[in-house]
C-alpha cells in the first residue's frame, strides 16, 4: 500500500490527520467514560495528593460541595430561599 499522498515530502496533511485522530479518540473516551478510566483518574489524583498535599490554612472556612462560602451569601441572595 502506497502512502505517498499522506507521508510525502513537504506534506502538511499527516500532522493534521494525526492530531485530529488523537483529539477524536480523547473525546470518545471522555464521552464513554469507562469505569476503568474513572479509577485511573482517581488513582492519579490520590498519587498527586500524596506527592504534594495541600497546605493547611486555618483562616480558610470549611466548605462542602455546593455550599456557599459563608451564611451571609444566603441572606443576600434571595429572601425567599432558606439555607440547606
Amino acid at each position: 500500500m502506497r502512502m505517498g499522498w499522506l507521508f510525502g515530502r513537504n506534506n502538511v496533511r499527516a500532522p493534521w490527520i494525526v492530531a485530529l485522530l488523537v483529539l477524536l479518540n480523547a473525546l470518545l473516551l471522555r464521552a464513554l467514560d469507562p469505569s476503568e478510566l474513572g479509577r485511573l483518574r482517581d488513582v492519579a489524583f490520590d498519587s498527586f495528593q500524596r506527592i504534594k498535599p495541600r497546605t493547611y490554612h486555618p483562616a480558610t472556612p470549611v466548605r462542602g460541595p455546593g455550599r456557599a462560602r459563608s451564611s451571609h451569601a444566603w441572606s443576600t441572595s434571595s429572601p425567599r430561599r432558606a439555607p440547606p
